[in-house]
């Protein structure tokens, strides 16, 4: 060819989300509370990518919530939550004609655990477990591969514990620890591959943040620094690749001004 350069492709979305909910408490008795919400949304979407492309979308979907507090204890709780939801397949502003023909995908989670603070109230954890399930992600047809269809199913169960305690007026430290385990439990890939029982790529098996925060006194200043570490992860849907994982530092320095903090 010429070797002449392409002209720019320009591409132009815009998304309207019209909502309702409402959520409410009830103490059933003293020691008990329930909790439940529920939102509809209605989303229009519209894409035009130059110079000839042009498709749009009308969505309706229910999410809800359903969950329930009980104190054991003066300070201590055991919590659980049910709930479902919607995603699209894709970024919307991103979304492709092919993938904007697609319906929603589902979600629904529940979680339960429990919580307990002690040391006058300067130290929390929590402990939990939850498992969470995607349904109708998008899939390569059994029967003919080259057909791309909603039917797929994606998981993850694990279980997390999270600490915050305040040693001293000045010090503060966070910490959590995550186990998780995330598969697909129905996905065919181009060529008619099936991913059953696979790692999705870049969900790490284990997740670990330690953080602490400390305040002069005296001072409005705030020091801060932490570990982020992300454990053993695929780098394909194929399973081929793993990487060891990796861990960032971070490290901050906060003023207090009377509008907020830089």
């Amino acid at each position: 060819g010429s070797g002449a350069p392409l002209p720019p492709i320009n591409s132009n979305a815009k998304v309207k989300v019209s909502s309702i909910f409402g959520e409410n408490a009830l103490n059933l008795t003293p020691n008990w509370l329930l909790v439940g919400g529920a939102r509809y949304d209605w989303i229009d979407f519209e894409r035009k990518i130059a110079p000839s492309t042009a498709f749009s979308r009308n969505y309706g979907a229910l999410s809800w919530r359903v969950g329930t507090v009980y104190d054991v204890a003066p300070k201590t709780q055991i919590f659980a939550q049910y709930s479902k939801a919607i995603v699209p397949v894709g970024n919307f502003l991103l979304l492709s004609f092919a993938n904007a023909q697609f319906d929603l995908t589902r979600g629904q989670s529940i979680e339960a655990g429990i919580k307990s603070s002690f040391w006058d109230d300067r130290i929390d954890v929590t402990l939990s477990a939850y498992h969470i399930r995607q349904s109708n992600i998008v899939t390569r047809d059994p029967t003919d591969p080259t057909l791309s269809i909603q039917g797929g199913r994606q998981s993850s169960r694990g279980v997390e514990l999270s600490l915050s305690a305040a040693l001293t007026r000045q010090l503060r430290v966070d910490a959590n620890w995550t186990l998780l385990d995330a598969r697909f439990d129905r996905l065919i890939e181009a060529g008619g591959a099936d991913r059953k029982g696979n790692t999705p790529a870049r969900i790490p098996e284990t997740i670990a943040n330690l953080f602490a925060f400390y305040s002069f006194e005296g001072l409005p200043i705030t020091v801060s620094a932490g570990l982020r570490h992300a454990g053993r992860f695929y780098t394909d849907n194929a399973n081929m690749i793993r990487a060891r994982g990796y861990t960032t530092v971070d490290a901050a320095v906060g003023y207090k001004f009377s509008f907020g903090e830089l």
